[in-house]
């Protein structure tokens, strides 16, 4: 079992939580070899706790670029089907929302309880200056989770507003997904159980390029998902990337 993960570098990522209680109930009576009753469940991975619960050091007094970060080691580091670590678990569990709490912005997915059969959505808009070129990234996130398939969606262009068209050698556009679901017999543990992406690459001197790529998946028992956008811009003078929140 791996380490609470404890390294935070890069910027704030959309993040999606979306409980399954119900359905996660009847799949751990109908397929584990140790089924777990409602109140087990409610104890262990799928209810969230307050911050000031939280037991870990590397779990406290997080800023958004951190919590961004640890959803991103997190994602990186382990393997489909691994159980997360107990900091990890914690992790996860501190950061999600109540599934009686709501959003006063019903168009924002980050930190948001959703629930099965819902989608949302969020809009970006953001510009770096690096190299010489100026890229900026701006369209829409989406997420929608259901019983058993799921799906999310990257719509969204990258443009060098300065700089010369001769300096790019290539712009990738990336959406990502991980989903976190339960792992192993009796329902305790979570771990990752869908890791993948969509991109679209330029070729050179293009200052314009999009992508608009939806991906589905099954996965059974999501608990929570994390979708991430971001823009990788190659010039002549090296490469730089840029994330949409």
């Amino acid at each position: 079992m791996k380490k609470g993960i404890n390294m935070f570098k890069r910027n704030k990522k959309i993040m999606i939580f979306t409980p399954a209680i119900g359905f996660l109930l009847m799949f751990s009576v109908l397929f584990f070899t140790e089924p777990v009753s409602a109140e087990k469940l409610n104890e262990t991975v799928d209810k969230p706790i307050d911050l000031n619960e939280i037991k870990y050091d590397i779990n406290q007094n997080l800023n958004e670029e951190q919590i961004s970060e640890r959803f991103h080691l997190i994602n990186s580091n382990y393997q489909i089907g691994e159980t997360f670590s107990p900091e990890d678990t914690e992790f996860i569990r501190a950061y999600a929302l109540s599934t009686t709490e709501s959003s006063e912005n019903p168009d924002d997915i980050s930190t948001y309880a959703i629930r099965i059969g819902s989608s949302r959505s969020a809009s970006f808009n953001k510009s770096k200056k690096k190299y010489g070129v100026t890229a900026k990234i701006s369209g829409k996130v989406y997420s929608k989770i259901g019983i058993l398939n799921n799906s999310y969606r990257g719509n969204f262009t990258t443009i060098i507003t300065s700089g010369s068209a001769k300096k790019i050698k290539y712009i990738r556009n990336t959406v990502t997904n991980a989903a976190y679901g339960l792992i192993g017999g009796g329902g305790t543990k979570i771990g990752l159980v869908y890791n993948g992406q969509r991109k679209a690459t330029s070729g050179p001197k293009k200052k314009k390029w999009s992508i608009d790529k939806t991906a589905k998946y099954t996965a059974i028992g999501v608990l929570y998902t994390y979708t991430d956008a971001y823009t990788e811009v190659k010039t002549t003078s090296g490469t730089f990337t840029l994330h949409a929140f």
